[in-house]
């Protein structure tokens, strides 16, 4: 009778070793594709933090400095906001100083339209890749319009709106791997669960092979107020047209595991239809996702050149990018690298330029703490931009 007792004990003992091991596998299992595939687990019945909702009733009380809600783009810089390290002008663009609409007789203007990393958030404005391109060529002026948390659909959307009437030379479009993601997000916290930004924005759809807006379902800014509400059919009225409220799974009683939150998204990545934003660990040609971003930037490219001004695809990798390139000798833009080829587009992907300048383990010198480049990395930057306009001829 004892040995059996003694032999249970070990059996359960065992049993529950293995479980303790395969969860912690599971929770680095979580951590991975967070980091790398950009999947985090979270379900239709998740809640906004508290820091999120003070974030939206400052916004309503206007005491957010730097960025303002936007009925058209979802959020954008606030005339002469200030915050930190960041200014901007009165014309809601990242700068000291007022812009005339039309440069200046022997002044190459230059517009700069993308995310954090056209906006160089991490860095004062005389840290940013645009000041030192300015610095290094005076007779250059290089404004920038990035915005943090931006897809290029809303980078396109602002040309649009504000950018074309400044009428620069050259339109740096920039693209940065995160923003494949955000194409088919309206509220952004369901694709990043701990965003700063916890707004809704635009998207586009395809239909009869022409781009078609879907407004940002949030017309006023008074109708933030509802996001606060804890409405659960109010986030589902926003995730109509969120390609990550339609995959997210409802809660369970098993995901205090984190095996069954694991397997929950493998079965999501591996069993998906050919909507799936992934396909052999890159970019999947047929997702809603890519032919998006596919159009988006062509459609940019066309009205940049109908305007009389060159465009030019800037890709800038960050951390994740180049540390995934050391580890599957990858890039998750191949493909779209390959059509901007076959199309003739001017472009320049600095994921080269990064891995000749560092190596693997030196990639941080470039690097501030929270993943945008440092004074260094932007000054590196603008050095290989304006290498890259001269080898082009496109300063002439």
């Amino acid at each position: 009778m004892a040995g059996i007792k003694k032999k249970n004990k070990f059996g359960f003992a065992a049993f529950l070793i293995g479980v303790i091991v395969l969860e912690i596998f599971s929770f680095g299992g979580l951590c991975f594709v967070k980091y790398f595939k950009r999947m985090e687990y979270i379900t239709k019945n998740f809640k906004l933090s508290r820091r999120q909702e003070q974030y939206i009733k400052d916004m309503l009380l206007d005491k957010i400095k730097y960025l303002n809600y936007d009925k058209d783009l979802g959020w954008n810089l606030k005339a002469h906001g200030k915050s930190g390290k960041f200014k901007a002008n009165g014309q809601s663009i990242r700068a000291y100083k007022e812009y005339s609409q039309l440069p200046k007789e022997g002044i190459l203007r230059i517009a700069a339209f993308g995310d954090s990393f056209a906006h160089c958030d991490e860095v004062a404005n005389n840290e940013t890749w645009q000041h030192f391109m300015e610095k290094k060529s005076p007779d250059m002026e290089v404004l920038n319009f990035g915005v943090s948390g931006y897809g290029l659909d809303q980078a396109y959307l602002r040309y649009l709106k504000e950018g074309r009437k400044f009428h620069p030379h050259i339109v740096f479009i920039c693209f940065m791997q995160n923003d494949y993601f955000r194409h088919v997000n309206v509220f952004r916290p369901f694709y990043n669960n701990n965003t700063g930004v916890p707004l809704t924005k635009p998207r586009f759809t395809i239909v009869n092979k022409k781009l078609i807006l879907i407004k940002n379902p949030i017309g006023t800014k008074e109708g933030l107020a509802r996001i606060i509400s804890r409405e659960k059919q109010y986030f589902a009225l926003l995730g109509q047209y969120d390609y990550y409220w339609q995959v997210l799974p409802e809660k369970s009683l098993f995901d205090i595991f984190a095996s069954v939150r694991l397997v929950k998204i493998l079965m999501k990545m591996y069993l998906a239809n050919e909507n799936f934003l992934y396909q052999d660990n890159i970019y999947n040609p047929d997702s809603e996702a890519f032919k998006l971003t596919e159009k988006i930037v062509d459609d940019f490219y066309a009205e940049v050149e109908r305007n009389g001004s060159i465009p030019v695809i800037v890709v800038f990798p960050d951390k994740v990018a180049l540390k995934l390139y050391g580890l599957l000798h990858k890039r998750l833009y191949d493909r779209l690298v390959e059509k901007w080829k076959d199309n003739g587009y001017n472009y320049i992907d600095l994921m080269g330029n990064f891995l000749l300048e560092t190596a693997p383990d030196n990639i941080n010198s470039l690097f501030a703490t929270k993943g945008h480049y440092n004074r260094q990395g932007n000054s590196y930057v603008a050095g290989q931009l304006i290498n890259y306009l001269q080898r082009k001829k496109l300063l002439e």
